[in-house]
């Protein structure tokens, strides 16, 4: 693990190369950012502000928002949750499955927020983070990389490390997690 590398929030990220950070709500109206790295294969993030204290959307609302496919339950958002954190989701764009651009992705994303949907998606991935009151106003952030797999791996498992958890829109199974990151201290799940 890397114990001095914060993957936990918008500075900590900034820090480590993340740029572009703007509200998904101002990607609505306004569409992405121009820049040419969002052309790239990277990882991004989604973040809430320093503070934010979730209030879920429940399943029946969710449903009519129709950006979520499979909605939770409270209980289950409530167990999902990982307190202390600003950082909800990574997600990344330029792999064997994903072989979309940043912009592409980041795209999807959004379309998928306002409730454009079919079936698969457009982005099934992070379908969690529109049962969060005030999604519009997380924050989307991206690193170009040639290697988005790894690192967006990379960043799951420092997070894993440090919270015992994977970030809240991420649905990665713990097998799929590099077991030298799993926590010693937790039985495993």
């Amino acid at each position: 693990m890397e114990p001095d590398i914060d993957v936990l929030t918008k500075e900590g990220l900034t820090a480590q190369g993340f740029t572009g950070f703007q509200a998904i709500r101002e990607m609505q109206r306004s569409g992405l950012p121009r820049s040419l790295e969002l052309n790239r294969h990277g990882v991004y993030a989604v973040v809430s502000s320093p503070g934010y204290s979730p209030e879920f959307i429940g399943p029946d609302r969710a449903r009519r928002n129709c950006n979520v496919i499979r909605p939770w339950s409270f209980e289950k958002l409530g167990e999902k949750w990982v307190p202390g954190v600003e950082v909800l989701y990574f997600g990344m764009a330029g792999t064997r499955v994903h072989r979309g651009t940043l912009r592409k992705c980041i795209s999807d994303l959004t379309r998928h927020c306002m409730g454009k949907t079919t079936k698969q998606g457009p982005h099934r991935g992070g379908e969690l983070l529109w049962q969060l009151e005030g999604y519009t106003d997380f924050e989307l952030g991206y690193l170009p990389t040639e290697e988005p797999e790894s690192e967006e791996r990379r960043l799951i498992n420092i997070f894993l490390e440090k919270t015992g958890k994977v970030p809240f829109g991420n649905r990665i199974p713990r097998s799929l997690v590099q077991p030298s990151t799993q926590r010693r201290d937790k039985a495993p799940r």
